[in-house]
């Protein structure tokens, strides 16, 4: 592998995340998280080390692995780590669940598919994640059940105001 086939790569990911349909690059957009973009940064500048080891290597950043033993050379482990990083991230795509933070992301998605008239696709969505819609809803969580049982209300009624 070198650099010219790298940028083949990218350039067909680019490629393909552009033919998509809106619902699923919203999909996509709402699965995606900050830790696939970090895996994603990381692999790619490792990967530049690879395709430069040599230069690296006399200047002494060199972790001295001796990957050569196993048959290894910069540009074929360049390779590897490319499928292992595209692994890791397609399966923290796939398994991406609802959460709190993404939830305005999820909104935009489902309103996108009713927008365009995509019933069967919105109720496998819902379906999928009724449970956890429905705990968001209701602040079904350990810190926001303790925020109510301690706000502010709660208060009032241990401490009686002196200014009534």
């Amino acid at each position: 592998m070198n650099f010219d086939s790298l940028l083949v790569f990218i350039g067909l990911v680019f490629t393909a995340y552009s033919i998509l349909p809106d619902h699923k690059k919203l999909e996509l957009k709402f699965r995606w998280s900050h830790l696939n973009t970090a895996i994603l940064v990381i692999s790619f500048i490792f990967i530049n080390y690879l395709f430069f080891f040599q230069t690296f290597k006399a200047l002494g950043f060199s972790p001295g692995f001796n990957l050569h033993k196993y048959k290894l050379n910069p540009k074929n482990f360049a390779y590897i780590s490319l499928v292992f990083a595209f692994f890791i991230v397609s399966l923290n795509v796939l398994r991406t669940k609802l959460k709190r933070k993404n939830i305005a992301k999820f909104r935009t998605l489902i309103s996108e598919l009713y927008r365009e008239k995509r019933y069967y696709e919105i109720t496998r969505f819902l379906n999928k994640r009724l449970k956890t819609i429905k705990k968001i809803y209701y602040s079904d969580f350990y810190f926001s059940k303790i925020k109510k049982k301690y706000s502010k209300n709660s208060f009032d009624k241990l401490i009686p105001n002196p200014r009534k």
